[in-house]
């Protein structure tokens, strides 16, 4: 029994964890800028015409529109990045890593960054 409620707590603490993590500005800081900006920025949006630069510009009228706030599934970043063909070059976005994607794009894709 009190194994049971170990594992149970173990599952709990790291689903909190996940979610308390799943903000913009920790998905930017964490993925985006260390492992897309290179070759999805202002200066390169070349590659599928993707610039991650900003908040602004990830949620922005572009065609078509990579982030459906409330619907991973249907989001062309989530979907991107959980069959593993982006980051193009790289290794795969780590399963913890899609999760906080997945999980801020479910929770409606707010911006949590503030102004600079």
């Amino acid at each position: 029994m009190v194994n049971q409620f170990r594992w149970k707590a173990l599952v709990l603490g790291l689903f909190v964890s996940i979610n308390a993590n799943a903000s913009f500005s920790n998905i930017y800081d964490t993925i985006f800028e260390l492992k897309c900006i290179f070759c999805h920025d202002e200066a390169t949006p070349t590659n599928g015409n993707v610039n991650l630069s900003s908040y602004e510009v990830i949620m922005g009228s572009a065609a078509p529109q990579l982030v459906i706030p409330g619907d991973p599934e249907a989001s062309i970043l989530y979907r991107s990045i959980k069959d593993g063909r982006m980051p193009l070059g790289l290794d795969p976005l780590s399963n913890e890593e899609i999760e906080l994607v997945r999980q801020w794009i479910a929770d409606g894709a707010v911006n949590s960054q503030t102004p600079q």
